[in-house]
């Protein structure tokens, strides 16, 4: 290979490249230390997603790929331009013996081991995956996925393609842009890519703070990343002293190192942390060379470099590894569990990339558009599998008959809202309101304001309305708890989004005379807690509130409750308790229990009264202040041991703390209370026992 470098069209010089291992013929020299770059990114990655405490930062990996991908594709491009050989149907067909070989080896491979175990709902989720995947809108597909109801991250094995969708998503745009910005000089190349970079990285900025979702998965808030490498590629190499540039490779790699190091879920991503490792590792590449220096020569070392050559096939098989092995066991994996699938990604990556990888990527000499032909109808052959999964629900025939009862569990609110029916007395612009109960009756009678926990409760009241005679308004809002005057605390920002719904709802019940009862229920735990099982931090505040804690949660809830019941004194209230949490995903864990042979999992009596002793509290102290009836469903669902989580093999959660259709119908009875005559005006003392 030739290590010199090469005169630019232009009047500019492109840099030698790493392009031989990774991305077709080799007609630029290679660079160890990219190779060793890759190394440091995958790492990262991986051991951010085992787990491994230090690397809660570990997701810039991908940021780091970024860079390196738009650095490598657009030096190769722009050296075939300036020798008058690009063509689009050879770029093409090198990018699809890079990917499509071992990317689909892992698709294909993913989905025969999940279906041996994978639970219906999730197979079908997996054939919208899987199609996503072939289609390069896998990021597309998890972004319109990521909803209140959406299953963890953790078991989605092919949420990791997010990444390399957004990779071809450019690669479909980015080489013609660059042929047509050839004929202009080479300044202005450079100049309309760094305007296209800057525009993105602030629509990525914006995008972080108003839909963070799309900011993370979408390619407008991430193509700076790689735009940033195609710079780099496309500016002539400066001369650097070895002290200048030995600088700069140690600060870059120190960059990445303290992204990875001080970063976390917590933070806003993309945004302005994202420069951390875009910027970490533009200067990495641009320090480093022929000339081994500092940063570069370490990561050109040899352990460096085998690590980077497998990188690829590393970054494809963890996560599947990972995924499939917390779905088999429906749990967090412990320690030697986390070794054993990071040694197990090792094996399949050396594996994929001596048997898949380097002879796909080095084949006999084949026509273009007989490469294009055949991969086409591959690819096709993988999309319409994935439509197949998703069209037939998952083949519900490969299971045994006694797991399909936890299958027909619904994963969102829809069996929920079955019982409901449309009301048209809306005097705002509600909603998330539907009618329940006997629809013959003459009035109103009762009205329910709650969170997506009174949303399942749905099939509960109904069941108790029709059997009473009563008809009533359930006013939902999904992570909103039944108080006023409360904001909660995203990103820094207060959003007081559920109080103004609670308050249109108040207004709504106090608009209709008949209402006489109004029922409370909601996640109290996760309110009066902030925390929940597999889920972040939460922080609430009102006017009173000194500063933003888990203490000041209670408080808040507490006042923002008083409120409440102010405002509905003149109707009696019942207050829904708390239903038992599980630190398990009910319909998957109970399944995999009795697929594997192994004891249920259970959540015990005295877990549920520990997490609930904090909402007990506020509701003793409220009981002080107001009437009102509280009913608890631990009554009903908890003996003196256990929480159960399934009667007669029918699970009763639809998730870990969500009560299926099934499990609501079980508190009908203890509902059928709130009906009973007679009853103080104002209710009954309130009692948080």
């Amino acid at each position: 290979m030739s290590g010199s470098r090469l005169d630019g069209y232009g009047g500019f010089r492109v840099r030698p490249v790493l392009i031989s291992r990774f991305d077709g013929p080799e007609t630029v020299a290679y660079r160890a230390d990219i190779d060793g770059l890759r190394a440091v990114a995958v790492v990262a990655v991986l051991l951010f997603h085992a787990g491994i405490p230090g690397f809660a930062g570990g997701f810039v990996g991908v940021d780091v790929f970024f860079v390196i991908s738009g650095f490598l594709i657009t030096s190769i491009i722009a050296r075939q331009l300036e020798r008058g050989q690009f063509t689009f149907a050879g770029f093409y067909v090198r990018r699809m013996r890079r990917i499509f070989p071992a990317l689909f080896t892992t698709v294909l491979v993913t989905g025969i081991v999940a279906g041996f175990f994978f639970l219906p709902s999730d197979f079908r989720s997996l054939g919208a995956s899987i199609a996503a995947t072939a289609g390069f809108a896998s990021n597309i597909l998890f972004w319109a996925q990521a909803d209140y109801f959406d299953a963890p991250a953790e078991l989605k094995p092919l949420l990791h393609t997010w990444s390399l969708s957004i990779e071809e998503q450019f690669y479909l745009a980015f080489p013609g842009l660059l042929v047509l910005l050839w004929r202009m000089n080479s300044r202005d190349r450079r100049r309309i890519v760094a305007g296209l970079a800057v525009a993105s990285f602030l629509v990525g900025v914006v995008a972080t703070r108003k839909e963070p979702q799309a900011a993370f998965y979408l390619l407008p808030s991430r193509a700076w990343e790689l735009l940033t490498g195609s710079l780099l590629a496309l500016t002539p190499a400066p001369t650097l002293s070895p002290a200048v540039a030995r600088g700069a490779g140690w600060l870059g790699l120190c960059l990445i190192i303290l992204a990875v190091a001080a970063l976390d879920s917590r933070t806003p991503f993309p945004g302005f942390a994202a420069l951390l490792p875009t910027m970490g590792a533009a200067l990495v590449i641009g320090a480093g060379g022929k000339d081994r220096l500092g940063a570069s020569k370490l990561l050109g070392s040899l352990p460096f470099t085998t690590v980077g050559r497998l990188s690829f096939s590393l970054y494809l098989w963890h996560w599947p590894v990972l995924s499939l092995m917390r779905y088999a066991l429906a749990r967090e994996l412990e320690a030697p569990e986390t070794l054993a699938a990071l040694a197990a990604s090792i094996v399949l990556a050396i594996l994929s990339w001596r048997l898949v990888e380097e002879p796909f990527r080095h084949p006999r000499a084949q026509p273009e558009a007989a490469v294009l032909r055949r991969a086409a109808a591959f690819t096709a052959c993988i999309f319409l599998t994935g439509v197949a999964l998703y069209t037939t629900g998952g083949l519900p025939q490969r299971l045994p008959d006694r797991l399909l009862a936890y299958g027909e569990v619904e994963p969102s609110a829809a069996q929920s809202r079955l019982h409901c029916a449309e009301w048209s007395g809306a005097r705002t612009d509600l909603t998330g309101v539907c009618l329940v109960g006997d629809l013959s009756a003459p009035s109103l009678g009762f009205a329910v304001i709650g969170d997506s926990h009174a949303e399942a409760l749905i099939p509960a009241f109904a069941l108790a309305a029709t059997r009473n005679r009563q008809k009533g308004l359930v006013f939902v809002k999904h992570a909103c708890r039944p108080m006023l005057g409360v904001v909660h605390i995203v990103d820094g920002k207060r959003n007081a989004s559920c109080s103004t719904f609670v308050a249109k709802a108040i207004w709504e019940i106090q608009a209709q005379a008949s209402i006489r009862d109004v029922v409370l229920a909601a996640r109290w735990t996760r309110q009066a807690l902030g925390t929940g099982y597999q889920q972040p931090n939460s922080f609430y505040t009102d006017g009173l509130s000194k500063e933003v804690s888990f203490r000041e949660n209670k408080l808040s809830l507490i006042r923002g409750l008083d409120r409440v019941f102010d405002a509905l004194s003149d109707r009696r209230i019942t207050v829904i308790g708390a239903v038992p949490e599980n630190e398990f995903l009910t319909p998957m864990a109970l399944a995999m229990a009795k697929l594997f042979s192994r004891p249920p999992p259970r959540t015990t009596a005295d877990a549920f009264h520990r997490r609930n002793a904090a909402v007990e509290d506020v509701f003793s102290q409220l009981a002080r202040l107001h009437r009102f009836q509280f009913i608890s469903p631990a009554l009903r669902l908890c003996d003196g041991t256990t929480c159960v989580a399934e009667i007669d093999g029918r699970p009763l959660y639809r998730d870990d703390d969500h009560l299926s259709a099934f499990g609501a119908e079980q508190l009908a009875s203890v509902i059928d209370d709130m009906f009973e005559e007679p009853r103080d005006p104002k209710g009954t003392k309130g009692d948080a026992d």
